[in-house]
């Protein structure tokens, strides 16, 4: 049965999914998630000193670099569906491939590999995905 995911994303990544730059989400897969799941992501991360990085955020034109502490209900939130789902299994071969820059493939394919490694090295200091992850190939509708 498809389902409604209500997740925080950081707002490091939240412009580049906004605007179809990141174009997938790397997340543990505690919810056992599925094609054609939706996932609704809520901006979140900290925005200045004052902030505790862990309240949902609002864009907003003040103080604290475009950003403020809001309740869920006031942040701002994207709609994503799920499109595919790959789990470390079938995606870390691939990295190692991507990685080693010994690889002939599909160019739309190979971008997409070095995003998701990217995000793993920068994000979680990671050079593969961990076992209990998956990433999820999304776009979003609103």
């Amino acid at each position: 049965m498809l389902k409604i995911h209500e997740l925080k994303l950081d707002t490091e990544f939240f412009d580049d999914v906004k605007l179809g730059k990141k174009n997938f989400e790397i997340r543990k897969n505690d919810r056992n998630f599925e094609v054609g799941d939706t996932l609704h992501l809520f901006a979140s991360g900290s925005c200045c000193n004052y902030c505790d990085g862990v309240s949902y955020k609002r864009f907003y034109k003040g103080n604290c670099n475009g950003w403020s502490n809001v309740y869920k209900n006031e942040a701002d939130c994207l709609k994503a569906k799920v499109l595919a789902i790959y789990s470390a299994e079938q995606i870390n071969p691939d990295l190692d491939i991507v990685n080693s820059k010994n690889y002939v493939a599909n160019l739309h394919v190979v971008f997409f590999l070095k995003d998701v490694s990217n995000v793993l090295k920068n994000y979680f200091q990671a050079d593969k995905l961990p076992e209990e992850y998956v990433v999820m190939v999304i776009e979003v509708f609103e």
